[in-house]
């Protein structure tokens, strides 16, 4: 059977509200600080309907990636293929300044080695995605760690671990062509 087709349905405006609520049409215009009213009341009066927003959230099929895809889009945007090289290299510098996810993908590797790269957090989910400039020109390597339902902690050190083993096996292998 094959597997989920890649898809982006929601705006993080509409997957926050989603996660919170469970209702993004309803509040989808209104602002920050009036949501976070309606928020602290609900969570004062209702706090079992907001349990249920995030219990239905895990289980919503939308917004799927797959790892694969994933490094997909990262090689794109490295090669300049999925847009002009500008809007890639803008990409690529915002994703270099990305300051969440220190455990993760950066978390086991020298503190010289640059990583662009995005993490994820909502609902259960612990995610990093990244480039990852390997050190003597040895070149560049894309990996991306999605995870569902997990202990956040041990999914950190899991990817840290993942992207170490990466690393050492492009810096420290001896290449056999």
């Amino acid at each position: 059977m094959p597997g989920p087709k890649n898809r982006v349905s929601r705006t993080i405006r509409e997957l926050l509200l989603d996660y919170y609520v469970g209702k993004s049409e309803k509040y989808a215009r209104m602002t920050r600080d009036d949501f976070g009213r309606i928020y602290k009341k609900m969570a004062d009066e209702n706090p079992g309907a907001l349990a249920k927003a995030r219990g239905e959230f895990g289980v919503k099929a939308a917004d799927i990636a797959t790892p694969l895809a994933m490094v997909g889009l990262l090689e794109k945007i490295f090669k300049k293929e999925i847009l002009d090289p500008a809007g890639c290299d803008h990409i690529l510098k915002v994703m270099l300044g990305c300051q969440t996810g220190a455990r993760r993908i950066r978390g086991l590797l020298p503190a010289d080695i640059p990583v662009a790269h995005k993490t994820g957090t909502i609902g259960g989910t612990t995610n990093d995605c990244g480039i990852v400039y390997l050190p003597y020109d040895l070149g560049h390597v894309a990996l991306c760690v999605l995870s569902k339902d997990t202990n956040p902690d041990r999914t950190e050190d899991t990817i840290a671990l993942i992207a170490k083993t990466v690393f050492d096996y492009f810096c420290f292998t001896e290449k056999t062509h």
